[in-house]
């Protein structure tokens, strides 16, 4: 299990999604604030929350693909 940071970019791992990628914005209570992540456009659209639990590699988790800058 990875250790959820802000500033990482996650793959969504459901098929339905379509390679959609989301960074962290912020961490609160147990769950990761995301938005969505473009390597052109950067971030954009709404914030969506996730809970951290999710942050593994599973057919409903996601995948590290980009770490947080340090």
């Amino acid at each position: 299990m990875y250790e959820v940071k802000i500033g990482q970019v996650w793959l969504d791992c459901d098929k339905r999604m379509h390679n959609r990628k989301l960074r962290v914005e912020r961490i609160e209570n147990g769950y990761a604030f995301c938005r969505h992540w473009s390597n052109f456009g950067g971030v954009s659209g709404r914030e969506t929350r996730i809970r951290l639990d999710r942050f593994h590699k599973s057919s409903t988790g996601f995948l590290l693909v980009q770490d947080a800058p340090p």
